[in-house]
């Protein structure tokens, strides 16, 4: 499985927040504090976690206005978002 950009082809990888010692995928819900400019914060903080891309992508499907992050330094998306679901490809690797 796997969850891609339709538009850019990135596909989304785990990496590590700052501050944690584990690599996962991560997503920032829709409902999150506003920074000083008044946008949503994009703060790790706000971040749900998750092991597996099956987790993540479940999480997208029943909550499609939340946003992940493909890499680290890569915007956050919801738009134009891919799930693919076949078995025969590995799930990619984190760099």
């Amino acid at each position: 499985m796997r969850i891609k950009n339709k538009s850019t082809k990135q596909v989304a990888r785990k990496y590590v927040l700052v501050g944690e010692v584990e690599a996962k995928y991560h997503v920032w819900p829709t409902i999150r504090p506003r920074d000083g400019n008044g946008k949503k914060s994009n703060a790790n903080i706000h971040a749900i976690s998750f092991n597996t891309v099956e987790e993540a992508a479940a999480h997208l499907v029943a909550n499609p206005k939340d946003q992940i992050r493909m890499q680290p330094g890569h915007a956050l998306i919801n738009k134009h978002v891919i799930i693919e679901t076949r078995s025969k490809e590995p799930e990619p690797h984190n760099m």
